[in-house]
């Protein structure tokens, strides 16, 4: 059957990296999962030697069973494990992506020769999961073919450079493709060499002169998505602890009301860099912060400052008073005060809950403290809130962001109800017996699979 191959390119979602271990099978998976839950018929193909798709879903070993392995089949069906009406996997085995006797890879003779046709004509979306780096043959050779391709990092400099380097790679064998980046475990950084929402910057940072990404470069990339750590996102999880991904949420939404309620300097004394910095030392050192640490933190920034003009005018001590004075007003701020110290409890908490304490003890003994700094925090914030029209009010806090304030104060005391909810032992069964489960290794873990199947069949009851 003839095909115009742009056909099967505009179908194509191809999710690259330039190292492993940043979350791509994962962020292929759920993309797929996503797309089949839209109703979309979806193809999902592993074609990374070093992950495996059918692991990651949790599927029974059995269930592979009745594929083919051999590779002389002309049927596609032969190879697809259907897991809904709207998504199946394709070519599933390890061996469908290794080498086949001509010397060419096997997955790109199936994908883009045998069946490429039949994939064009049966799906609205097909995701490829591509192996990581640049240094498989098997993506110099998909790269022709394709538009555009989703780049998986996360927010830390090898990472950055890892994957500017993979599209620089990828732009010399087709300098038309286009690359959406996804930015997995993120979080913003105080460092000044390294800003997590400029990969393209990031790398030429540290590439040697031969190797820099052009201008027209960065104007193919396209930063997407900013997925914050998250455990409820990980689809390896074989426990199901509510709680845990909770107090993640709780101090989730208590970070981003920081960094609503930390200003940014308003002196003048001050430049747009050091201003950025005295407040990420803020909304960072929560936990014991004071002007004298403060102080420090950015004494290398005041001293290499000295070459601006109004640094350099004053002697350098116009910008240190400045700080010194931003540093004591936010100090003493009681909103900025309770959140922290609401966050250095939920910080005790998890950690200890993370080292394997669970809720024994002095731990559980924690809740009522954590609970009773909270609805301090959150009743201050809503005093806040309800008194914005109070100049008094603005000229000591200053501008504050109400509408962003007030959603995010919404979902923090929401979970905060539902970690409540779930100290009673009747709905701690309930919510046990919602989450699908299986015996494995004699004991009950989470059946991810089945729980996966009833998200994408819509399953009423679940």
């Amino acid at each position: 059957m003839l095909i115009d191959m742009s056909d099967l390119g505009a179908k194509i979602l191809a999710v690259g990296s330039g190292k492993g271990g940043v979350g791509k099978s994962t962020t292929a998976l759920n993309l797929a999962l996503l797309s089949a839950r839209a109703g979309m018929r979806t193809a999902l193909i592993d074609m990374d030697p070093l992950s495996n798709l059918a692991t990651i879903l949790d599927l029974p070993s059995e269930r592979l069973g009745g594929i083919r392995r051999e590779l002389d089949s002309r049927e596609i069906s032969d190879y697809r494990l259907r897991l809904v009406p709207s998504l199946d996997l394709l070519f599933p085995h390890p061996n469908h992506r290794g080498e086949i006797s001509r010397g060419e890879s096997a997955l790109y003779e199936l994908v883009f020769e045998r069946f490429a046709a039949e994939l064009a004509m049966n799906y609205d979306r097909i995701i490829l999961d591509l192996p990581a780096g640049i240094v498989q043959d098997e993506n110099l050779r998909i790269f022709p073919r394709l538009r555009s391709m989703l780049v998986v990092t996360n927010a830390e400099p090898t990472s950055h450079v890892s994957a500017g380097g993979y599209i620089k790679a990828a732009l010399e064998v087709n300098p038309d493709l286009r690359f959406f980046i996804w930015n997995n475990k993120f979080e913003a950084s105080a460092d000044l060499d390294f800003n997590p929402r400029d990969l393209w910057g990031n790398y030429n940072r540290y590439a040697p002169d031969e190797l820099l990404l052009s201008e027209s470069a960065r104007e193919r990339m396209e930063h997407v998505a900013f997925i914050p750590p998250d455990p409820a996102l990980n689809l390896l999880k074989s426990g199901s602890d509510f709680r845990m991904d909770i107090l993640y949420k709780i101090r989730e939404s208590l970070q981003v009301l920081r960094e609503v309620l930390v200003p940014l300097p308003g002196e003048d004394e001050l430049s747009a860099v050091q201003k950025r910095v005295l407040r990420f030392y803020l909304i960072r050192e929560y936990r014991d912060p004071s002007v004298e640490d403060g102080m420090a933190y950015c004494e290398s920034l005041f001293s290499a400052g000295q070459s601006s003009s109004a640094s350099a005018a004053a002697g350098g001590f116009a910008p240190r008073i400045a700080a010194r004075e931003y540093f004591k007003r936010e100090l003493a701020n009681p909103l900025t005060q309770s959140v922290g110290q609401s966050l250095k409890i939920l910080d005790e908490i998890i950690g200890a809950y993370e080292g394997g304490r669970g809720l024994t003890g002095d731990l559980r003994r924690q809740f009522p403290v954590m609970s009773n700094r909270l609805l301090r925090s959150f009743s201050l914030l809503d005093r806040l809130i309800q008194r914005s029209g109070d100049r008094q009010l603005q000229r000591r806090f200053g501008h504050v962001d109400l509408r962003m304030l007030r959603n995010t104060l919404g979902l923090a005391f929401f979970y905060y109800a539902m970690l409540r909810l779930l100290d009673h032992d009747e709905v701690q069964s309930i919510v046990r017996g919602f989450i699908p489960r299986k015996r494995a290794g004699g004991k009950l873990v989470r059946d991810r699979h089945r729980q996966i199947m009833l998200l994408l069949k819509k399953d009423q009851q679940y």
